[in-house]
């Protein structure tokens, strides 16, 4: 059983990282609209992402995590970012960020196209599909929320909210690079 679990994970890790030479490698996204950005030393002993084949199942890897250009489309301007509370490890899909934000929603409008406006808000969870640990949150995002810039998917130093750990095992499978996303 073990070996087949080491044959898996490697053939996940070759697919899963298969991203197009014009976008950058250690960027990819869950299909919740996750932006994970793989650091460096997560991946290999040399404190690059080198070769994907010498990823084994029991690494860990650290990523900084943020909402996709995509989920920043359906989120208003930012005000708030407020860390979930956990002993340790985050479950699956369990919120590790909770994202305040406000923003105009159209409430009706007529033939002579008169739009009336209206304030809206909410608070939008960020989740990962696998267990995460937070390990550290980006100041940026605790003193200034509303400076966090979510729009560029290319841009590996933006838009991170918080930086995690994850074992490999489990976080590859749900990773997608951008042709996948």
């Amino acid at each position: 059983m073990q070996g087949l679990m080491a044959s898996r994970i490697q053939l996940v890790l070759k697919r899963g990282f298969s991203a197009s030479t014009s976008f950058p490698q250690n960027i990819q996204f869950t299909r919740n609209h996750a932006k994970v950005v793989l650091q460096p030393g997560s991946v290999s002993v040399d404190g690059t992402l080198g070769p994907v084949e010498s990823v084994v199942a029991d690494s860990v890897l650290r990523m900084r995590v943020g909402p996709s250009a995509h989920a920043s489309q359906s989120i208003g301007d930012v005000t708030g970012i407020e860390i979930a509370k956990t002993n340790g490890w985050n479950s699956p899909d369990a919120p590790l960020v909770n994202i305040e934000w406000e923003g105009y929603g159209q409430s009706e409008g007529d033939e002579l196209y008169h739009t009336v406006w209206h304030n809206i808000s909410g608070i939008t969870p960020l989740s990962l599909p696998f267990p995460a640990r937070v390990r550290k949150v980006n100041p940026t995002a605790k003193s200034n929320p509303d400076r966090l810039d979510f729009e560029m998917d290319e841009c590996s130093n933006r838009g991170w909210i918080v930086e995690v750990e994850a074992n490999a095992a489990d976080a590859l499978p749900h990773l997608l690079d951008v042709n996948r996303y």
